[in-house]
């Protein structure tokens, strides 16, 4: 007689992004997702004097955390946070190091002057499956 066993692994599968958007000026921007599996956030109808402030991502249930990144001019900076009911939030002023200078975040007019225009996000589960994602800002028409 044969005697089969299971043994339950846990996700077998990367985290996967639900959505993803921009705090601007208070509001929220919503992340689109392209065809070469990115996603972006278009602020080029947002006013220069507008501030963003934060980038958000929404993923499955499995998601444990995210490490986003930001290059400029060839310094990178990253920050690990924790997915919280499946969302993950990190403050571009913690993002970038910023010290705080009264106004939170960076203005689209700064981000358009430095040009930044990519965000990447590594996504973690707890068995430690691995996602990353571009966030693209459109700056300009």
């Amino acid at each position: 007689m044969t005697v089969w066993r299971c043994l339950t692994l846990g996700a077998m599968t990367a985290p996967e992004v639900q959505s993803a958007s921009a705090t601007i000026g208070g509001g929220t921007v919503n992340a689109v997702k392209q065809l070469d599996g990115s996603w972006q956030v278009d602020l080029s109808g947002e006013a220069n004097d507008k501030y963003f402030t934060s980038m958000n991502i929404v993923a499955d249930q499995d998601a444990k955390e995210a490490t986003m990144s930001v290059t400029i001019g060839g310094t990178t900076s990253s920050r690990t946070v924790q997915f919280t009911n499946g969302v993950a939030n990190v403050t571009i002023k913690t993002l970038l190091g910023l010290d705080d200078t009264g106004t939170p975040g960076v203005s689209v007019a700064m981000l358009r002057s430095i040009n930044i225009i990519n965000f990447t996000a590594e996504l973690k589960d707890a068995a430690n499956n691995k996602r990353t994602i571009t966030i693209k800002l459109k700056l300009n028409p």
